[in-house]
């Protein structure tokens, strides 16, 4: 797998400070699921880790920073096979040593059984 920081060293990912952005509740992902991306239109793969989920987004743990505005492939990598989505990045914040919390609108939403399949 590619140079990600060891689970433990992650600080916990919480939402950016300010107005709650989605429409539907954030859930937590304390299992931390794997999932891969590639930003448009570069078809090389980053790893990160899940840190929340909602229908309509989902946050993540990345090694580097991805600017607002960036569209990606996002691959969850546990749970239903199927489960690819363009993702838009809507916010990127430092959280912790190495990491940053990037924050994305999801399209197609994440279906109830997807949802589960991350916590």
């Amino acid at each position: 797998m590619a140079n990600l920081p060891h689970l433990p060293e992650w600080e916990a990912a919480a939402p950016p400070e300010g107005a709650e952005r989605r429409h539907e509740p954030r859930i937590d992902c304390p299992a931390r699921p794997t999932l891969r991306y590639a930003v448009r239109p570069d078809p090389r793969l980053s790893w990160g880790y899940a840190a929340n989920i909602s229908a309509g987004g989902v946050g993540f743990l990345a090694v580097e920073p991805v600017g607002p505005g960036a569209e990606l492939e996002l691959y969850v990598l546990e749970g239903p096979p199927s489960c690819l989505r363009v993702v838009r990045v809507t916010h990127c914040a430092p959280s912790g040593t190495g990491s940053w919390l990037v924050g994305c609108q999801v399209s197609p939403p994440f279906s109830g059984e997807e949802i589960a399949c991350l916590l």
